[in-house]
């Protein structure tokens, strides 16, 4: 009996001992891990598998959004694009605000990708900063609050999903919406944002916890070496699979429609912008990018199709684009977000837009007849 309980206390005292050793060896590994600073992020087409655990200290995994801002951020350096960034404590960029619509302010939110949330310019400089200003000028007797809900990456399906699990909380009186470079961006490994496996809170939750580690990473990036390039090998670059298709994209921003329009807020859609490659590349100049850019006004078309039969609220930033130099810089480097010049003529176009169909007048007229009831 004795020799039994002394042969279970040591195989015990083994296990225990083992556990500590790989523990150990495991803190040593990290240590010098850190210690080297081994390089691994890796370049990609594909979004979803690359940023989110690339910037863990930023971003946080989301099961049904795949990626948000982590709140009470100032980001700094070569984070996606150079510049300063400061994150909200609702997780976006720009001032603190309260979920609670402040008295006799009329809320707007900007709804939208990098475009929207202002890759690489700066504080002050955003369109949804300036609309505010806009607004402010052309209703000096009315307080407004516009708030920039864009997050770099976001496609139409996560505008749809914000919106239903964040935004209605924000209870805003007018969304814009711009969404559609992300859309049309190759799906990772052929999985649409749509076939995207919703993960459980607690699983998402060690996924955010195992990212701050630089094991963790290394296995990532050694794992990403053979699938990343697999998915890469399988992109059929004639029938592309893109994040969001056509038909999605028309499914997407009609439910944006609805569910707005049910809660009592009036969405407004705009046309995304682009270069025009006449004054981008020259009258000359042939582009590979051209048929990029002509995948991306079919996109484009769908929302201006959705005005015509749908009678939606579409503000045409694309069309105010065309033909128009300046909005986009340096050359050739990137094409899809416009600049500060290029903020200022959205901010200007949203709007111009809102007062001439009178989308302000008549928040404010129905906010009156509500009060005076």
């Amino acid at each position: 009996m004795a020799q039994t309980e002394t042969k279970r206390l040591s195989t015990g005292l083994k296990i225990l001992y083992t556990l500590i050793f790989i523990v150990i060896v495991f803190i040593l590994f990290e240590a010098a891990l850190r210690t080297v600073g081994i390089h691994t992020r890796r370049e990609s087409p594909f979004f979803l598998l690359l940023k989110v655990h690339e910037y863990p200290e930023y971003f946080r995994r989301h099961s049904t959004l795949f990626w948000e801002f982590i709140p009470n951020k100032t980001i700094k350096g070569d984070f996606l694009a150079e510049g300063e960034y400061h994150i909200n404590n609702q997780g976006f960029r720009g001032e603190d605000f309260s979920t609670e619509k402040p008295t006799d302010v009329i809320r707007v939110g900007c709804i939208g990708n990098s475009c929207t949330f202002g890759w690489e310019i700066p504080e002050g400089k955003t369109y949804p900063e300036l609309l505010e200003l806009e607004l402010e000028e052309m209703y000096p007797e009315q307080d407004f609050q516009v708030l920039n809900l864009g997050v770099p990456g976001y496609t139409s399906h996560q505008g749809l999903v914000l919106l239903k699990e964040k935004v209605l909380d924000f209870d805003p009186d007018i969304i814009t919406l711009s969404f559609g470079w992300n859309d049309i961006w190759g799906a990772g490994k052929g999985i649409t944002d749509k076939e995207q496996e919703i993960l459980s809170p607690t699983v998402v939750w060690l996924q955010n916890i195992l990212a701050h580690l630089e094991t963790y990473k290394l296995m990532k990036y050694l794992i990403l070496e053979v699938t990343e390039d697999e998915g890469l090998e399988s992109f059929n670059i004639q029938n592309p699979q893109y994040r969001v298709s056509q038909q999605e994209y028309r499914y997407n921003l009609s439910q944006i429609e609805r569910i707005a329009t049910e809660n009592g807020i009036v969405p407004v859609f705009l046309t995304s912008p682009a270069p025009d490659t006449r004054v981008y590349f020259g009258p000359q100049s042939e582009s590979q990018l051209e048929n990029l850019f002509r995948i991306h006004e079919e996109y484009n078309q769908v929302i201006r199709q959705l005005r015509d039969r749908e009678q939606f609220w579409v503000a045409p930033a694309a069309t105010y684009f065309k033909n128009q130099s300046g909005f986009f810089d340096p050359r050739l480097e990137d094409y899809i977000h416009y600049n500060v010049k290029g903020h200022e003529y959205v901010a200007s176009i949203i709007a111009q837009y809102l007062r001439r169909y009178m989308i302000v007048d008549n928040v404010i007229e129905s906010r009156q007849l509500r009060q005076g009831s």
